[in-house]
């Protein structure tokens, strides 16, 4: 079937063609991909959406963060220990930005419960739950999943909303890190998110943001697009719009991450030191035959020493109001 040409955030049939780009940073295809602006909302879409199948393919083994190494190799096991290490810090402001609301609601006497869609391998889940809130976790990625419940000893599920495992259970908090540019319908999908909030319940979520310097300065080449993985592109405007649309009201909003904003300039610039995409690349046989624990240390210790100076050029971008992500609390009406 001919797919129809309109705006997946606003339906406007209003769209032009904006740029094509290919996939930069994990090498998944070598395909090139048209994305069009809508000239109603500005949401960066692309056009025609791949299909099903092509869609698993650009996910590779590997794009979820474990801590694991196929070859043993010591210099990789202990390079993952400092990573975890890392990505516990990095995740801190968000946890802050969670338990704003979790004490907000614990002051209306709500009961607590948390739903992470997209939970990856269960890091933030783990630190929430040391924390005392009740989590439990949803990703596609059999592979996050079991690592986990393995690991941490979550309560975590293989599934989607569509094959919702908790059946009639509802939340409190859902939080959506990073899905919702994956996603080819996101006014569904959020409509099927409100269905698993109790009433009056929380939606914490988080994209990139196309109004950001970042875009203005690297357009294609900036990491937050992620083609072709990243579907739908949304300026702060428009994923307030529509979350409006979606039956939710914005109550705040953060523009700078500690995690993914001065991460995402340098995997622009320099795209061969991306952790994700390194973790990818030694998936691959050829790769783990050439590659050494020493050299990804190395390659770690040149992505670090240039991360710190980006974090103050990341903050500037954020406190001017274009920071390169957006976090947004909306409560469900």
């Amino acid at each position: 079937m001919k797919q129809e040409l309109v705006c997946p955030a606003c339906e406007s049939p209003d769209a032009i063609p904006s740029f094509r780009a290919t996939d930069r940073f994990l090498g998944t295809t070598s395909r090139t991909f048209q994305l069009y602006r809508c000239r109603s909302c500005d949401v960066v879409f692309i056009f025609p959406t791949p299909s099903n199948q092509d869609l698993s393919s650009f996910y590779p083994s590997g794009y979820c963060w474990a801590d694991d190494d196929p070859l043993n190799r010591r210099g990789v096991r202990a390079r993952k220990r400092l990573e975890d290490i890392y990505r516990r810090f990095v995740l801190q402001d968000h946890i802050q930005f969670i338990l704003r609301t979790v004490r907000r609601l614990q002051g209306e006497s709500r009961p607590i419960d948390l739903l992470d869609i997209g939970c990856s391998s269960g890091t933030l889940l783990h630190e929430l739950s040391r924390r005392g809130i009740p989590v439990c976790g949803l990703d596609i990625s059999e592979e996050a999943v079991t690592y986990a419940r393995e690991v941490y000893r979550l309560e975590c599920e293989v599934g989607d909303l569509e094959h919702f495992p908790w059946k009639d259970r509802t939340f409190s908090i859902i939080t959506l890190f990073h899905v919702l540019e994956h996603v080819a319908n996101p006014r569904a999908f959020l409509g099927s998110v409100r269905k698993r909030l109790r009433t009056g319940g929380v939606l914490i979520v988080q994209v990139p943001n196309l109004r950001s310097w970042q875009f203005r300065c690297l357009g294609r080449r900036w990491h937050g697009l992620d083609v072709p993985r990243h579907l739908v592109n949304f300026p702060e405007t428009a994923l307030k719009d529509l979350l409006g649309r979606s039956g939710f009201q914005v109550l705040r909003q953060k523009r700078f991450s500690l995690r993914d904003d001065a991460a995402a300039l340098l995997s622009s610039l320099f795209p061969v030191l991306d952790p994700k995409g390194r973790s990818v690349r030694e998936r691959s046989e050829t790769a783990r035959a050439k590659s050494s624990g020493l050299s990804e240390m190395f390659l770690d210790f040149a992505y670090f020493s240039l991360l710190l100076p980006a974090v103050p050029l990341a903050l500037c971008d954020s406190l001017a109001g274009h920071g390169a992500t957006i976090m947004i609390e909306a409560q469900s009406l």
